[in-house]
């Protein structure tokens, strides 16, 4: 490091050749330690994010998220008290928007997508919104 700060303290002109080295050295150092991203769209994703939904405990073990509480008129309930409350327009409204809402699919074992989103299509199966129904319609 000292020899790079005398160096460009004596010849400005190589001040470009050393912060290119310095960032290609740097780079070097990062991705040893497993830091770079290789796929920016993660990144990009992340930049436009409003809601993190996070689970520490059921994907590290059971390898799957699951629905543990909903807003509903700007109240907090827990999924299994909303799923005890009669069903109206805006409950069968709300549990088709969550099959609706993404890209994830469930047929029979077989289920492909993000886990968020695979936690929504299976709470509102819970609740006896039939996925692939709801998408043909």
């Amino acid at each position: 490091m000292v020899a790079i700060t005398l160096a460009v303290g004596v010849i400005p002109e190589s001040l470009a050749a050393v912060v290119s080295i310095t960032l290609s050295l740097s780079t070097k150092r990062m991705a040893k330690n497993n830091v770079i991203v290789k796929k920016l769209a993660s990144v990009e994703t992340l930049g436009s994010v409003n809601v993190i939904c996070t689970d520490k405990t059921g994907t590290l073990t059971q390898n799957r998220m699951t629905v543990k509480k909903i807003i509903v008129n700007n109240m907090i309930v827990n999924e299994d008290v909303y799923k005890k409350e009669a069903s109206d327009i805006h409950k069968d409204l709300f549990l088709k928007s969550l099959v609706l809402c993404n890209d994830s699919v469930t047929e029979g074992k077989e289920r492909i997508g993000d886990p968020t989103e695979l936690a929504l299509v299976d709470y509102a199966e819970l609740l006896g919104i039939d996925e692939q129904d709801a998408r043909k319609k």
